[in-house]
């Protein structure tokens, strides 16, 4: 399907972070490459891209090489966005241009919403074939926060937690309300800037989920872990929130929460009072209730004693593993089911991701 169908994506801007993985970037500037979309590459890596390959690409992707931290590289990148919606992304996930334009056709629509987001599919590949797997479930329709009061919509998030705000389309004015604050100050807890940005959008204003595949989510690589405080999976918020080692951060944390609330009230020009520490107990009260957390909590004392190195191999043979004795399912078949469920799915756009994902596949291995 031709760009044109989608004249709103000229609209939007993604924000792409990449750090150690530049053929996964160089695979991610392939694939937007010539669309509508203004797309900012934000490479941590020691080196850069070759400018040889960087010249292939159109004009909307635009790369940046900067060997600092992840935060200060989103925090450099807020000025940068020019377009009035944004969305953090990931160098290996994929994105289908038509879920995007309708996000954007929704939130031009109606003012009182913050954010859109569509449903999520992961996907790997394997022995020649790219397989599915049904990932973030609570992103559906029923999920969308369209009470008037914040407090309403905060403890509905929170008590049945998805991220639905931070990989979502936003409104560019107060994602960088939100980026400012999170991005400026890092806390010796696990992913906070996640769950920092669903707590301040979701104090912002409505989202919603639309009944559409907007997002592939990869499961190629191994997150990047332990390379900051922010960054090491030891360090869950249970764990950051109560031990008392950590007090001065967490007054610093809700301090720069209340802060950020007056500026989002300032700017819609509202009197709404956030309570940072009751969404926060209303989020560890899922945690908690989750029937995985004590087997990944005693996971991760016992990796925790070993080299990273090891850890990683660990981590690659029981992914292996999963992948082996779990029913496998390709992706196409997977959409197709998820389809009967209501989901709109676009299989033209699905059908240029496989495409982008065979090819690079083809090249690694004829490099290798």
């Amino acid at each position: 399907m031709n760009n044109s169908f989608f004249p709103l994506l000229e609209k939007l801007t993604i924000i792409i972070p990449t750090y150690k993985r530049q053929i996964f970037a160089i695979r991610c500037m392939q694939y937007w490459s010539g669309k509508k979309i203004s797309i900012i590459i934000l490479d941590g890596s020691k080196y850069s891209i070759d400018i040889k390959i960087l010249n292939k690409f159109e004009k909307n992707v635009t790369y940046y090489h900067n060997p600092i931290g992840y935060y200060e590289r989103i925090l450099s990148a807020i000025n940068l966005i020019k377009t009035d919606y944004v969305l953090m992304g990931c160098d290996d996930d994929f994105y289908i241009p038509s879920a995007l334009n309708t996000c954007i056709k929704k939130l031009s629509e109606n003012t009182e919403v913050i954010s859109c987001c569509g449903s999520a599919l992961g996907f790997d590949y394997k022995d020649g074939q790219i397989y599915g797997r049904d990932v973030y479930k609570n992103l559906n329709e029923i999920n969308s926060l369209l009470d008037e009061d914040p407090k309403d919509r905060i403890k509905k998030h929170f008590l049945n937690y998805e991220q639905s705000h931070f990989y979502a389309v936003c409104r560019s004015k107060i994602w960088k309300i939100a980026a400012k604050t999170i991005f400026s100050k890092e806390y010796s807890c696990y992913s906070i800037h996640e769950l920092q940005f669903e707590f301040l959008l979701t104090f912002a204003g409505k989202s919603i989920i639309i009944p559409e595949l907007m997002w592939l989510r990869s499961d190629e690589n191994h997150p990047i872990r332990d390379i900051s405080p922010s960054l090491k999976r030891s360090n869950t918020m249970i764990n950051w929130w109560y031990d008392k080692k950590y007090i001065k951060e967490k007054e610093s944390f809700i301090t720069r929460m209340n802060n950020t609330s007056l500026l989002i009230n300032e700017f819609n020009n509202s009197s709404s009072i956030i309570n940072v520490e009751e969404g926060i107990n209303y989020f560890l009260e899922f945690s908690k209730e989750q029937k995985d957390g004590f087997f990944y909590s005693f996971m991760i004392k016992v990796l925790r004693i070993f080299p990273r190195f090891f850890k990683d191999k660990v981590k690659k043979i029981i992914k292996n593993l999963t992948h082996y004795f779990k029913k496998k399912i390709t992706l196409k078949d997977l959409a197709k089911l998820f389809k009967l469920t209501g989901i709109h799915i676009d299989f033209y756009g699905i059908e240029s991701i496989y495409q982008s994902i065979y090819s690079f596949y083809k090249k690694k291995k004829n490099s290798s």
